[in-house]
């Protein structure tokens, strides 16, 4: 999905002076282990509690997740 932001970028603006640079291999692992710790964290999440801080994570794994798995 980011590759196709950087082509779409550079097809509307070709001499724009800032580029966006796809992520490298090292940030992706990076936001994979975060969303894999999150759904780990989520997975153990009590759905009776009162947590606010648990239901703002879930919110915004879910908000991500829809994100993620949005058809082209």
């Amino acid at each position: 999905m980011l590759d196709r932001i950087s082509k779409i970028e550079a097809a509307g603006d070709p001499d724009s002076a800032v580029k966006f640079n796809p992520p490298s291999d090292v940030d992706r692992a990076r936001a994979k282990n975060a969303y894999d710790l999150i759904q780990k964290k989520l997975a153990k999440r009590d759905l009776n509690s009162d947590n606010l801080f648990e239901d703002l994570i879930s919110e915004k794994a879910y908000e991500l997740d829809r994100f993620v798995n949005e058809t082209p």
